[in-house]
Protein backbone atom coordinates (compact mmCIF):
# COMPACT_ATOMS: atom_id res chain seq x y z
CA UNK A 1 0.00 0.00 0.00
CA UNK A 2 1.38 3.38 -1.63
CA UNK A 3 1.66 6.31 1.61
CA UNK A 4 0.38 9.14 -0.52
CA UNK A 5 1.08 11.33 2.19
CA UNK A 6 4.57 10.10 2.26
CA UNK A 7 4.95 10.54 -1.21
CA UNK A 8 3.95 13.98 -1.11
CA UNK A 9 6.88 14.69 1.03
CA UNK A 10 9.61 12.92 -0.89
CA UNK A 11 8.32 13.26 -4.41
CA UNK A 12 7.85 17.16 -5.62
CA UNK A 13 6.70 16.32 -9.09
CA UNK A 14 4.19 13.90 -7.71
CA UNK A 15 3.33 16.51 -4.68
CA UNK A 16 2.99 19.04 -7.89
CA UNK A 17 0.63 16.84 -10.19
CA UNK A 18 -1.64 16.28 -6.94
CA UNK A 19 -1.87 20.16 -6.44
CA UNK A 20 -2.19 21.02 -9.76
CA UNK A 21 -5.10 18.75 -10.81
CA UNK A 22 -7.87 19.93 -8.64
CA UNK A 23 -6.80 23.57 -10.61
CA UNK A 24 -6.66 22.00 -13.99
CA UNK A 25 -10.16 20.19 -13.61
CA UNK A 26 -11.96 23.35 -12.62
CA UNK A 27 -10.16 25.58 -15.36
CA UNK A 28 -11.39 23.11 -18.15
CA UNK A 29 -14.74 22.97 -16.97
CA UNK A 30 -14.89 26.66 -16.55
CA UNK A 31 -13.42 27.41 -20.46
CA UNK A 32 -16.58 24.75 -20.83
CA UNK A 33 -18.88 27.39 -19.87
CA UNK A 34 -16.68 30.36 -21.58
CA UNK A 35 -17.08 28.05 -25.27
CA UNK A 36 -20.39 27.58 -25.67
CA UNK A 37 -21.02 30.85 -24.73
CA UNK A 38 -18.45 32.58 -27.27
CA UNK A 39 -19.88 29.88 -30.09
CA UNK A 40 -22.85 30.71 -29.48
CA UNK A 41 -22.16 34.80 -29.82
CA UNK A 42 -19.93 34.11 -32.66
CA UNK A 43 -22.97 31.48 -34.26
CA UNK A 44 -25.18 34.61 -33.87
CA UNK A 45 -23.67 37.15 -35.03
CA UNK A 46 -22.12 35.11 -38.09
CA UNK A 47 -25.70 35.09 -39.43
CA UNK A 48 -26.72 38.25 -41.66
CA UNK A 49 -29.29 40.01 -40.46
CA UNK A 50 -32.28 40.29 -42.97
CA UNK A 51 -35.41 40.81 -40.28
CA UNK A 52 -36.91 43.14 -42.86
CA UNK A 53 -37.00 41.37 -46.00
CA UNK A 54 -39.42 38.27 -46.40
CA UNK A 55 -38.22 35.22 -48.09
CA UNK A 56 -39.04 35.55 -51.66
CA UNK A 57 -37.26 38.96 -51.45
CA UNK A 58 -34.50 37.30 -49.89
CA UNK A 59 -34.25 34.89 -52.43
CA UNK A 60 -34.16 37.43 -55.30
CA UNK A 61 -31.80 39.57 -53.28
CA UNK A 62 -29.13 36.39 -53.06
CA UNK A 63 -29.35 35.29 -56.94
CA UNK A 64 -29.17 38.74 -58.27
CA UNK A 65 -26.11 39.87 -55.75
CA UNK A 66 -23.96 37.13 -54.58
CA UNK A 67 -20.11 37.22 -55.52
CA UNK A 68 -18.69 33.90 -54.30
CA UNK A 69 -16.37 32.25 -56.55
CA UNK A 70 -17.21 28.85 -56.07
CA UNK A 71 -20.75 28.80 -55.83
CA UNK A 72 -22.11 27.21 -59.40
CA UNK A 73 -25.88 27.12 -58.72
CA UNK A 74 -28.67 28.90 -56.55
CA UNK A 75 -31.73 27.24 -55.59
CA UNK A 76 -34.58 26.72 -53.04
CA UNK A 77 -35.86 23.48 -51.53
CA UNK A 78 -39.68 22.54 -51.31
CA UNK A 79 -39.88 25.21 -48.30
CA UNK A 80 -38.59 28.43 -50.04
CA UNK A 81 -35.11 27.87 -48.70
CA UNK A 82 -31.92 28.98 -50.21
CA UNK A 83 -29.51 25.84 -50.76
CA UNK A 84 -26.20 26.63 -52.96
CA UNK A 85 -24.70 24.07 -55.46
CA UNK A 86 -20.62 24.53 -55.05
CA UNK A 87 -17.67 23.01 -56.73
CA UNK A 88 -16.72 19.51 -56.26
CA UNK A 89 -20.54 18.84 -54.58
CA UNK A 90 -20.48 20.38 -52.03
CA UNK A 91 -23.67 22.20 -50.84
CA UNK A 92 -24.89 24.54 -48.56
CA UNK A 93 -28.21 24.75 -47.59
CA UNK A 94 -29.64 27.42 -45.48
CA UNK A 95 -32.45 28.49 -42.66
CA UNK A 96 -33.71 31.80 -41.35
CA UNK A 97 -33.27 32.17 -37.16
CA UNK A 98 -34.02 34.91 -34.92
CA UNK A 99 -34.45 37.28 -37.56
CA UNK A 100 -30.78 36.15 -39.09
CA UNK A 101 -30.44 34.08 -42.35
CA UNK A 102 -27.16 30.93 -41.61
CA UNK A 103 -25.16 28.91 -44.20
CA UNK A 104 -25.84 25.49 -43.08
CA UNK A 105 -24.10 21.96 -43.88
CA UNK A 106 -24.78 18.57 -43.24
CA UNK A 107 -22.26 15.94 -42.02
CA UNK A 108 -21.39 12.61 -44.09
CA UNK A 109 -24.89 11.10 -41.95
CA UNK A 110 -26.83 13.56 -43.31
CA UNK A 111 -26.96 15.87 -40.07
CA UNK A 112 -26.83 19.41 -40.07
CA UNK A 113 -23.21 20.11 -38.68
CA UNK A 114 -22.54 22.51 -35.28
CA UNK A 115 -19.35 24.12 -37.34
CA UNK A 116 -19.37 25.13 -41.22
CA UNK A 117 -16.04 23.86 -43.23
CA UNK A 118 -13.70 27.37 -44.91
CA UNK A 119 -15.76 27.16 -47.79
CA UNK A 120 -19.03 27.64 -45.59
CA UNK A 121 -17.50 30.32 -43.34
CA UNK A 122 -16.40 32.17 -47.04
CA UNK A 123 -20.07 31.64 -47.83
CA UNK A 124 -21.87 32.96 -44.90
CA UNK A 125 -19.49 36.50 -44.43
CA UNK A 126 -20.60 36.55 -48.30
CA UNK A 127 -23.72 36.87 -48.07
CA UNK A 128 -23.24 38.74 -44.65
CA UNK A 129 -21.70 41.72 -46.86
CA UNK A 130 -24.37 42.11 -49.02
CA UNK A 131 -26.75 42.92 -45.91
CA UNK A 132 -24.38 44.57 -43.22
CA UNK A 133 -24.26 48.54 -42.86
CA UNK A 134 -20.36 47.95 -42.06
CA UNK A 135 -18.72 44.58 -43.43
CA UNK A 136 -15.42 45.78 -42.62
CA UNK A 137 -16.26 46.10 -39.21
CA UNK A 138 -18.70 42.99 -38.51
CA UNK A 139 -16.11 40.87 -40.21
CA UNK A 140 -13.38 41.99 -37.66
CA UNK A 141 -15.51 41.14 -34.63
CA UNK A 142 -16.57 37.48 -35.91
CA UNK A 143 -12.51 36.97 -36.88
CA UNK A 144 -11.38 38.26 -33.38
CA UNK A 145 -14.47 35.53 -31.47
CA UNK A 146 -12.90 32.69 -33.60
CA UNK A 147 -9.60 33.89 -33.02
CA UNK A 148 -10.46 33.66 -29.26
CA UNK A 149 -12.22 30.49 -29.76
CA UNK A 150 -8.95 28.74 -31.35
CA UNK A 151 -6.43 29.94 -28.96
CA UNK A 152 -9.16 28.67 -26.28
CA UNK A 153 -9.16 25.31 -27.89
CA UNK A 154 -5.22 24.99 -27.92
CA UNK A 155 -5.55 25.87 -24.14
CA UNK A 156 -8.18 23.29 -23.93
CA UNK A 157 -6.08 20.59 -25.55
CA UNK A 158 -2.67 21.75 -22.93
CA UNK A 159 -5.08 21.54 -20.39
CA UNK A 160 -6.71 17.66 -21.30
CA UNK A 161 -3.31 16.98 -21.78
CA UNK A 162 -1.80 18.31 -18.67
CA UNK A 163 -4.81 16.31 -16.27
CA UNK A 164 -3.66 13.25 -18.35
CA UNK A 165 -0.17 13.57 -17.59
CA UNK A 166 -1.04 14.76 -13.77
CA UNK A 167 -3.62 11.52 -13.45
CA UNK A 168 -1.35 8.76 -15.15
CA UNK A 169 1.90 9.92 -12.84
CA UNK A 170 -0.46 9.83 -9.51
CA UNK A 171 -1.48 6.13 -10.80
CA UNK A 172 1.85 5.47 -12.06
CA UNK A 173 3.52 6.75 -8.49
CA UNK A 174 0.16 5.40 -6.29
CA UNK A 175 1.08 1.57 -7.75
CA UNK A 176 4.69 1.34 -7.28
CA UNK A 177 6.10 3.59 -10.22
CA UNK A 178 9.66 2.71 -11.21
CA UNK A 179 9.57 -0.06 -9.17
CA UNK A 180 6.51 -2.16 -10.13
CA UNK A 181 8.47 -1.93 -13.61
CA UNK A 182 11.71 -3.07 -12.73
CA UNK A 183 10.65 -5.86 -10.80
CA UNK A 184 7.82 -6.51 -12.60
CA UNK A 185 5.30 -6.46 -10.85
CA UNK A 186 6.94 -8.36 -7.91
CA UNK A 187 7.30 -5.16 -5.85
CA UNK A 188 3.89 -4.87 -5.34
CA UNK A 189 3.46 -8.46 -4.31
CA UNK A 190 1.99 -8.80 -0.63
CA UNK A 191 3.31 -12.11 1.70
CA UNK A 192 0.44 -13.16 2.97
CA UNK A 193 2.59 -14.82 6.41
CA UNK A 194 3.92 -11.20 6.95
CA UNK A 195 0.94 -8.86 6.16
CA UNK A 196 -1.75 -9.00 3.78
CA UNK A 197 -2.07 -5.02 3.99
CA UNK A 198 1.55 -3.89 2.80
CA UNK A 199 3.57 -5.15 -0.25
CA UNK A 200 7.53 -6.16 -0.57
CA UNK A 201 7.97 -3.14 -1.42
CA UNK A 202 6.88 -1.23 1.58
CA UNK A 203 8.64 -3.16 3.89
CA UNK A 204 12.34 -2.71 1.91
CA UNK A 205 11.64 0.42 1.51
CA UNK A 206 11.17 1.00 5.13
CA UNK A 207 14.31 -0.66 6.12
CA UNK A 208 16.73 0.96 3.34
CA UNK A 209 17.27 4.16 2.86
CA UNK A 210 17.73 3.59 -0.88
CA UNK A 211 17.48 0.80 -3.16
CA UNK A 212 17.15 -0.49 -6.98
CA UNK A 213 15.41 -3.27 -8.37
CA UNK A 214 16.18 -5.65 -11.73
CA UNK A 215 14.44 -8.62 -13.10
CA UNK A 216 14.50 -10.94 -15.39
CA UNK A 217 11.78 -13.78 -17.11
CA UNK A 218 12.65 -17.09 -18.35
CA UNK A 219 9.35 -19.14 -19.98
CA UNK A 220 6.70 -18.43 -17.32
CA UNK A 221 9.06 -17.90 -14.66
CA UNK A 222 9.98 -14.20 -13.09
CA UNK A 223 13.18 -12.90 -11.30
CA UNK A 224 13.75 -10.37 -9.51
CA UNK A 225 16.29 -9.04 -7.00
CA UNK A 226 16.52 -5.70 -4.78
CA UNK A 227 19.25 -4.14 -3.46
CA UNK A 228 19.41 -1.67 -0.85
CA UNK A 229 21.56 -0.24 1.99
CA UNK A 230 19.90 -0.44 5.18
CA UNK A 231 19.58 2.10 8.01
CA UNK A 232 22.73 0.67 9.55
CA UNK A 233 24.72 0.74 6.81
CA UNK A 234 24.77 -2.48 5.55
CA UNK A 235 23.89 -3.99 2.21
CA UNK A 236 21.21 -6.09 1.45
CA UNK A 237 20.65 -8.20 -1.59
CA UNK A 238 17.00 -9.84 -1.43
CA UNK A 239 16.47 -12.51 -4.65
CA UNK A 240 12.48 -13.18 -5.73
CA UNK A 241 11.34 -15.95 -7.98
CA UNK A 242 7.05 -15.88 -9.48
CA UNK A 243 6.30 -18.85 -10.81
CA UNK A 244 3.45 -18.86 -13.20
CA UNK A 245 0.55 -19.69 -11.16
CA UNK A 246 1.62 -16.26 -9.89
CA UNK A 247 3.12 -17.71 -6.16
CA UNK A 248 6.34 -15.77 -4.86
CA UNK A 249 9.03 -17.10 -3.04
CA UNK A 250 12.09 -15.53 -1.42
CA UNK A 251 15.20 -17.52 -2.98
CA UNK A 252 17.79 -15.26 -1.47
CA UNK A 253 19.08 -13.07 1.10
CA UNK A 254 22.23 -11.38 1.76
CA UNK A 255 23.63 -8.80 4.29
CA UNK A 256 27.02 -7.41 3.22
CA UNK A 257 27.61 -10.71 1.15
CA UNK A 258 26.69 -13.23 3.92
CA UNK A 259 23.80 -15.83 3.46
CA UNK A 260 21.02 -14.88 6.17
CA UNK A 261 18.18 -17.38 5.04
CA UNK A 262 18.13 -19.52 7.79
CA UNK A 263 16.99 -15.98 9.71
CA UNK A 264 14.43 -15.17 6.90
CA UNK A 265 11.61 -15.02 8.97
CA UNK A 266 12.98 -12.93 11.49
CA UNK A 267 14.57 -10.38 9.36
CA UNK A 268 11.00 -9.98 7.31
CA UNK A 269 9.08 -10.02 10.90
CA UNK A 270 11.93 -6.72 11.71
CA UNK A 271 11.25 -5.54 7.85
CA UNK A 272 7.37 -5.33 8.27
CA UNK A 273 7.90 -3.63 11.97
CA UNK A 274 9.54 -1.25 10.16
CA UNK A 275 6.75 0.03 8.20
CA UNK A 276 4.75 0.63 11.57
CA UNK A 277 7.00 2.73 13.15
CA UNK A 278 7.72 5.05 10.42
Amino acid sequence: MVDIEKLMETNRLFHFCLSSLGVLVVAKIVWGFIDNALTKEVHTNSGAWVKNYTLEELVIIVRRNLVCPFVQEIGTDEQGNLFFQCDNNARFDSKIQGGRFFITQKNILGIESQKLSEKGWELQQCICDMFSENPEKDKKCIERDMQLLAWGHVADWIMGAAVFFCVAYIIFQAIGGMDTIKSRGISTLCLSDYSKEYTINDALHASCMDGEWASSKKGDVTYASFMGTTHGGNNLVMMFQQDESGYCRITSIQIDGENYMLFLDELLEVMYENIEEE
